[in-house]
């Protein structure tokens, strides 16, 4: 007879156990499963404006920073000694007094560079493309007057051809291209290949097209906008897809290193094209999320550039494994705890 009264009342506190735990768990899994759901959902929308609003500063830095040299190269080609130097060379003066006037003028850009150190190269040229001032800053910021005897005629480089073709306040602009000189890639102390981009003014004298001036920017100070503001997988690229900027240095300068690689080596061909879109999204791909926004420049439609980042799933949802991770501890305690109860509440019923 007790051992009856003892089996029934057993089974009595064992149910009791089995449903509080098997209710609360289910209570809890129930619950997570909507709010994992909905945090996805909601998680991938706020880092998807995130991203873009991130590209979107950061191209938005990209076109000041490629804005401003336009003033400076209208700035020399108005400046006064140039004007001087023009009006001694155009009026069929003597040779001395053209040779009188050609030190104030390179004094002249020699100052703007040293004010000015994000160029490295300060030129005034004459019509048919031949250097007559030239300013060089180097690697270290320290800018000289190039001599006579090496200066150099660039009347076959297209930015001297497109320059001359403009009317008078109009500013070429060139795509960001690796400097050559005599005929090689120039490189930089560390070895790496040197971006420039190159901004250039008709300079006219007694409504005559006489020259040109020209200043190199050097390209990666655009480069390092990118590397700081975009840490991580990030990228710039031209509108063909090659890449100006990747963190993998064998990855950059693709066309001009005649290495091949662009974005459509690196990605399927209807994700590259998706990533040169004129349209701010994201693509999924491999795991990632891959952000893109175009990098428009004011005044210079034929220019496009193109500013991505690529972000894991375990970057972006983040914060829901770490809620998956402490919702399965809270959901062990509650179990633990309903089963306790369960059992006290069975005994006492007993």
């Amino acid at each position: 007879m007790n051992r009856l009264k003892q089996l029934i009342l057993s089974s009595i506190r064992n149910k009791l156990i089995a449903a509080s735990v098997i209710a609360t768990a289910l209570a809890i899994v129930l619950g997570g499963i909507y709010t994992v759901r909905s945090m996805g959902g909601t998680l991938q929308q706020r880092a998807t404006e995130a991203e873009i609003h991130r590209l979107a500063s950061v191209a938005e830095d990209i076109r000041e920073f490629l804005r401003q040299p336009e003033e400076d190269v209208l700035f020399l080609a108005n400046s006064e000694p140039l004007r001087q130097y023009l009006a001694a060379s155009t009026n069929n003066l003597t040779g001395g007094r053209v040779a009188e006037r050609r030190p104030t003028l390179e004094q002249e850009f020699l100052a703007f560079a040293i004010a000015h150190n994000i160029f490295d190269q300060v030129r005034y040229l004459d019509a048919e493309g031949q250097e007559v001032v030239r300013i060089n800053t180097d690697y270290f910021l320290r800018s000289i007057i190039v001599p006579p005897e090496s200066l150099q005629n660039k009347s076959h480089r297209p930015y001297v051809r497109q320059t001359l073709t403009l009317s008078e306040g109009q500013v070429y602009m060139s795509p960001i291209d690796l400097n050559i000189e005599h005929g090689e890639i120039e490189l930089l102390p560390d070895g790496s290949p040197k971006p420039v981009i190159r901004y250039g003014t008709p300079v006219s004298f007694n409504g005559k097209t006489v020259g040109l001036v020209v200043l190199n920017m050097q390209g990666k100070h655009v480069l390092e906008i990118v590397a700081e503001e975009l840490p991580g997988n990030s990228f710039l690229a031209d509108a063909e897809g090659n890449l100006l900027y990747h963190p993998d240095a064998n990855k950059r300068w693709g066309r001009e290193l005649e290495t091949g690689v662009s974005l459509f080596t690196l990605y399927p061909k209807k994700i590259a094209q998706t990533l040169l879109s004129p349209e701010a999204g994201f693509v999924e791909h491999n795991g990632t999320f891959l952000f893109h926004y175009p990098v428009l420049i004011e005044g210079h439609p034929e220019i496009t550039l193109y500013v991505g980042r690529e972000l894991s799933y375990t970057t972006v949802f983040a914060p829901l494994i770490r809620f998956f991770l402490i919702s399965v501890g809270v959901t062990a305690i509650l179990v633990i705890v309903a089963g306790l109860g369960a059992g006290l509440l069975g005994r006492a019923i007993a």
